[in-house]
């Protein structure tokens, strides 16, 4: 059953690759799609990541420039007192400055640690391929050692060939994607 299950899902993706492949069928696909699908996987993350975080941040930008007066207004008239309003503006408490050291300060520090987590992200990206290839090598000298002078020691170099050049090379699908699949004969 898992057999059939795994052959039945191969032919569907290939069948599916085939459909986006065909050069009649992108006709029928809206002009959106149609420019997404020529873009390279480094744009297309690009183009990913301007949407998940700039579109929020022009849309809060935006909402609080014609907001702002209106939000304000609202917290002095139902949470704030006269008293609590001349305390805040005097000179003794420097509250604005003060609060905009720690605002400047917690922004330094986020901004660090997202830096860090991107950091340990891309060293972690190069470790893990810096041990593949390590590995490859090590399957080449070993295939040399062990299959050199018999009849199937081209159909190995082969096969390793395309391993490097089908997995290792890689880069328009995601890892997660590389690695969820099943082995393929």
């Amino acid at each position: 059953d898992y057999d059939k299950a795994t052959t039945t899902q191969a032919r569907g993706m290939q069948s599916r690759s085939r459909l986006e492949s065909n050069p009649l069928n992108r006709d029928t696909q809206p002009a959106f799609l149609q420019s997404a699908n020529s873009l390279t996987p480094v744009q297309r993350l690009n183009v990913g990541t301007a949407l998940r975080v700039g579109l929020p941040s022009a849309l809060a930008a935006i909402f609080a420039y014609f907001y702002f007066d209106n939000i304000s207004l609202f917290l002095y008239k139902n949470f704030l007192s006269a008293g609590e309003i001349q305390f805040l503006s005097s000179d003794e408490v420097q509250f604005i400055p003060s609060f905009l050291q720690v605002l400047g300060l917690l922004s330094a520090i986020i901004t660090g640690n997202a830096y860090q987590t991107l950091y340990q992200q891309q060293e972690t990206i190069y470790l893990a391929l810096f041990l593949e290839v390590s590995e490859a090598k090590s399957l080449l000298e070993q295939c040399a050692l062990v299959c050199q002078g018999r009849p199937f020691y081209p159909a190995v170099l082969q096969q390793i060939k395309l391993y490097i050049r089908n997995d290792l090379r890689r880069l328009d699908l995601d890892p997660v994607d590389l690695i969820a699949q099943s082995p393929r004969n």
